[in-house]
């Protein structure tokens, strides 16, 4: 029997993105689609299931690229996208890439504080009885000394 054809995972949308904004940026911002890229909307490689169309879309929504038209002669036009000086200097930053690692970074380190917290919680709870009665004893002490005081200011002890 033979099985079903798996589903691939995607591929990092961080990856791909930083490929295509790096080729856009290596060819002096302007980028022409293959006709594979351009027809299709998605594409099988590798072990991987790209969607060129959406990461494209994805970049001009996010400012980092735009669609470019070129005419060359009247009514022949080349389709394409350019990079954006805003895209570039993400690129330059460590592009999505490094947004994605920092994004780990946060949630690891939120997630590290949140069980310290916890944790404290827990100690300040099992810790509460014992502050309590301390504190209790400290009133009884000082309401005894306060007695003692106003008795020898008096002078009836």
């Amino acid at each position: 029997m033979r099985k079903k054809a798996e589903k691939f995972p995607p591929v990092p949308l961080n990856v791909v993105s930083d490929a295509i904004l790096t080729v856009l940026d290596e060819m002096q911002g302007f980028f022409l689609p293959s006709d594979e890229i351009h027809l299709e909307t998605s594409k099988q490689v590798g072990n991987f299931f790209l969607n060129f169309k959406e990461i494209l879309d994805d970049l001009v929504e996010d400012k980092m690229i735009r669609e470019r038209v070129t005419e060359i002669t009247p009514g022949n036009k080349l389709y394409g996208y350019e990079i954006l000086p805003k895209g570039t200097k993400f690129l330059e930053l460590g592009g999505y890439a490094k947004q994605a690692n920092e994004k780990s970074e946060i949630e690891r380190l939120t997630k590290q504080k949140l069980m310290i917290d916890v944790t404290n919680a827990e100690n300040v709870y099992k810790s509460y009885p014992m502050t309590k009665n301390l504190a209790i004893g400290g009133f009884i002490i000082a309401v005894i000394l306060g007695v003692l005081k106003v008795l020898e200011a008096l002078r009836l002890l």
